[in-house]
């Protein structure tokens, strides 16, 4: 969702006024990725990971709930419910 919302809102007209929310898109897939990686792969740092992708996640939602266009408010949403599950996950990493 993520590089969808970062993609669509490169094409936008007034691209300029929406670089935080591109920059915060591609940051939040990179690290989702990232973490979806460490867990796979049984990482020692698989916590960590976890971790930051709740702060990413809930920065790029409140970065994309400024914005008014669909793809910003379906990213927003994603990276809450990512937030979210995370928190979760956390406890089984504990």
């Amino acid at each position: 969702m993520c590089e969808s919302c970062a993609s669509t809102c490169l094409q936008d007209d007034e691209a300029s006024a929406l670089t935080r929310c591109i920059h915060l898109s591609w940051e939040c897939a990179a690290v989702c990725d990232g973490m979806t990686k460490s867990l796979l792969g049984g990482s020692k740092y698989a916590q960590d990971w976890v971790l930051l992708c709740i702060e990413v996640c809930e920065d790029c939602a409140a970065e994309c709930e400024r914005h008014d266009h669909p793809c910003c408010r379906a990213c927003a949403e994603a990276c809450r419910a990512c937030a979210r599950v995370c928190g979760e996950l956390l406890l089984t990493l504990a």
